[in-house]
C-alpha cells in the first residue's frame, strides 16, 4: 500500500508544445493565452484555469537570507480559478497549475471522450476548493 501511494505522488506532469503529459503519456491538450484551457486529445474543451495575482511581504527581505539587500520587498503569489466548462462550476485554489491538472486527471472526472462524471467533479471541488484564497481576491 505504501509503495502504491509513493508512486501515485511521484507522477510527473509536463506541459510542452500544446500537450499535457503525465508520466510521459499524453493525456490532454492545452492552450495558454493568459488563461490555460485544457482539452481532450480530440480538442473538446474541458476546463480553464485563470490566474489572479496578489502581493505579500517577502520574508527574506531585510534578513540574512537576502544578500546585499537585493531581495524585493514584496513577492507575487497566484490564486487559480478553475472553471469546468460543461456546467460552469468553479473552484478557487492556490495549488499550482501542474498539480491541478494532475489531480483532476487522477480524480477521473473526465473519460477519454471528455464526458464528465459530475459526482467525481463535485467531490473534487469539495476537496480542493479553498474559500480562504477566494477571499484574498476580494481584498
Amino acid at each position: 500500500m505504501l509503495i502504491v501511494s509513493f508512486f501515485a505522488f511521484g507522477q510527473k506532469v509536463k506541459l510542452k508544445d500544446g500537450s499535457v503529459s503525465i508520466d510521459k503519456v499524453e493525456v490532454y491538450k492545452y492552450e495558454d493565452d493568459g488563461v490555460t484551457t485544457i482539452s481532450t486529445l480530440s480538442n473538446k474543451e474541458l476546463f480553464v484555469i485563470k490566474p489572479s495575482y496578489y502581493e505579500v511581504p517577502n520574508p527574506a527581505y531585510g534578513s540574512i537570507g537576502c544578500p546585499a539587500n537585493n531581495c524585493p520587498k514584496m513577492t507575487r503569489r497566484a490564486i487559480f480559478t478553475v472553471k469546468f466548462l460543461n456546467n460552469g462550476k468553479e473552484l478557487y485554489t492556490d495549488i499550482s497549475i501542474k498539480d491541478l491538472i494532475k489531480n483532476i486527471y487522477k480524480a477521473g472526472i473526465f473519460d477519454s471522450e471528455g464526458k464528465t462524471d459530475e459526482g467525481k467533479e463535485d467531490l473534487f471541488i469539495d476537496k480542493y476548493s479553498n474559500e480562504d484564497v477566494k477571499l484574498r481576491l476580494l481584498n
